[in-house]
């Protein structure tokens, strides 16, 4: 019997439920996405049909970085197999439920915007394994700027820099010097 492979995208309804099996030293993540099609009725007025409930199972180490990465209400993006479960219910009805096995679980990039680190062994990061060593570790927003100032000649402004211990506004700053910006700017 063929596997069918489907792809979803919606939002998550619940924090995902991870669960660990100790004999066999697996996980599992068990995420539940809300999908819909949305259409315009009318000029001023949206509506949704086709609304889908589905559950998505998640195993080994993507379970645990799903566990670490999403939380309720964002928008993801799901790849996987089409499963029916079929089981007895306490009465001894026959019931079935269909689900999917997920290969690929991502953030959907059009509503979200992420940073990315690459984790050797997701089980030992879950249970607190000492992270690097840094005070001040740098922030996507950090890194970011420092690739770009390695391909792009970013150009300084008469503004004085904030002192090192005084937080800064990078998201109010980017809204106010906007106009300022070259036409070819990265974002």
């Amino acid at each position: 019997m063929a596997q069918t492979t489907i792809t979803i995208t919606g939002n998550l309804t619940h924090e995902p439920d991870l669960k660990l099996f100790e004999k066999s030293g697996t996980s599992k993540a068990r995420l539940r996405v809300a999908a819909s099609r949305r259409y315009q009725a009318n000029e001023n007025e949206w509506k949704e049909a086709d609304l889908l409930y589905i559950n998505i199972d998640v195993w080994g180490p993507l379970a645990i970085n799903c566990k670490k990465s999403l939380t309720r209400g964002m928008p993801v993006i799901v790849t996987g197999v089409l499963h029916t479960e079929f089981w007895e219910d306490k009465q001894g009805n026959p019931r079935q439920s269909n689900l999917v096995r997920a290969t690929a679980v991502g953030v959907d990039l059009n509503r979200y915007v992420v940073g990315s680190k690459k984790v050797e062994h997701a089980e030992r990061n879950l249970i607190g394994a000492a992270l690097p060593d840094s005070e001040n570790p740098p922030t996507l927003y950090d890194e970011i700027i420092a690739d770009q100032s390695a391909d792009v000649a970013v150009e300084t402004s008469a503004v004085e820099p904030a002192p090192a211990d005084t937080p800064v506004d990078t998201v109010g700053d980017a809204a106010a010097s906007a106009s300022e910006e070259p036409a070819d700017a990265p974002f």
